[in-house]
């Protein structure tokens, strides 16, 4: 129990620590898309950024390396459990891969949202200004990346590789952890075509979640008289005005 507590305590001071702390600044936030290049993460290497799961993949071919990597899918975790707990940084991770990452000091883990936030939300999801407290899921790792980027005191966001658009196999895994979790058969969904293997499991997208999501997101941050804008090369999304990215360079 002791240990715990600890834990927990250590996390809760680290992310004081990051409150406000690229207030005034921009960030990219970086999907995995078909649409995301190389070239386009070599142009943000004195950038504030964040990204997610598999981004790992690139590093072979470019020295751009992100300010901030989370994760907070369970399967995706699971899959790649010993890469991502190798990255010799800080990890961001949904307390839902605690079970898999153990008490690696490495990871600071945010909470999920409970019952009691959820009654108290007007609008669900949850949109958290405070991520000591919470992170709301949003079905998507973008919106737990979003409120990171609110907390950082960040007001200028960008959005590069997000298409909103995925392949979906009929194919599915018996032994789901939650959500319904589908087994690939070779559709490429990313910016690397062995980004996901034959055979590999992955959770379904909830692209109508997402939206509610994104939609949310956007309204929060124009309260305080923030923008978030749609760099992505190619993409479904329109909840975001769209924006050239060679043009922020």
């Amino acid at each position: 129990m002791k240990e715990i507590v600890k834990e927990r305590d250590r996390n809760k001071q680290k992310f004081l620590e990051l409150k406000d702390k690229h207030k005034g600044e921009r960030c990219f936030i970086i999907g995995t898309g078909p649409s995301l290049r190389i070239s386009d993460l070599d142009k943000l290497k004195d950038e504030i950024t964040i990204a997610s799961n598999k981004i790992y993949l690139a590093f072979e071919y470019t020295d751009w390396r992100p300010t901030y990597y989370t994760i907070n899918d369970f399967v995706v975790a699971r899959n790649n459990r010993e890469i991502i707990a190798s990255l010799p940084y800080y990890k961001i991770a949904g307390r839902c891969t605690e079970p898999i990452f153990g008490n690696d000091p490495t990871f600071l883990y945010f909470e999920g949202v409970n019952e009691k936030v959820k009654e108290e939300e007007a609008y669900y999801p949850p949109f958290s200004k405070d991520i000591v407290q919470y992170i709301g899921g949003g079905y998507t790792v973008t919106y737990v990346n979003i409120q990171l980027a609110y907390y950082l005191g960040i007001r200028e966001v960008y959005l590069i590789g997000i298409d909103f658009s995925f392949k979906v196999p009929s194919i599915k895994h018996p032994d789901a952890h939650y959500g319904e979790v589908i087994i690939s058969c070779g559709e490429v969904n990313h910016f690397l075509p062995n980004y996901r293997k034959t055979g590999e499991t992955w959770t379904v997208p909830r692209l109508d979640f997402q939206r509610i999501a994104f939609q949310k997101s956007k309204a929060e941050f124009e309260k305080v008289g923030g923008k978030i804008f749609n760099a992505s090369r190619t993409t479904k999304l329109d909840v975001f005005p769209r924006v050239d990215l060679d043009s922020l360079f």
